[in-house]
């Protein structure tokens, strides 16, 4: 099974930033959407709960954790593919597969 280390760093190197800013608690929105996005896919792919997913992520409350998966849910159902926070949970996604077979 993934884990959720190994998710974020996949978010990391997919958008291009740093572990450590995707971890962080800056609201800048260059480490928002990577942050969302590996939540989004943490939640997805494992089975910690939302307050497990917040902790990793510079312990964040779990409210936080579901508000992100909220917006990313959002952006695969309506945004277009250059929406910065689906095309990073794709390419997860994507590498993630990858992984597994």
């Amino acid at each position: 099974m993934v884990t959720i280390g190994q998710i974020a760093k996949l978010a990391a190197l997919v958008s291009g930033v740093p572990l450590n800013r995707i971890r962080g608690r800056s609201r800048v929105k260059r480490f928002v959407a990577p942050r969302h996005a590996a939540m989004y896919c943490a939640s997805k792919h494992t089975s910690l709960s939302l307050e497990e997913i917040g902790e990793y992520f510079d312990g964040r409350d779990h409210s936080s954790v579901w508000y992100a998966i909220e917006m990313a849910s959002a952006d695969l159902k309506h945004k277009p593919v250059t929406e910065p926070r689906r095309m990073i949970i794709e390419r997860v996604e994507a590498m993630l597969e990858k992984l597994n077979d």
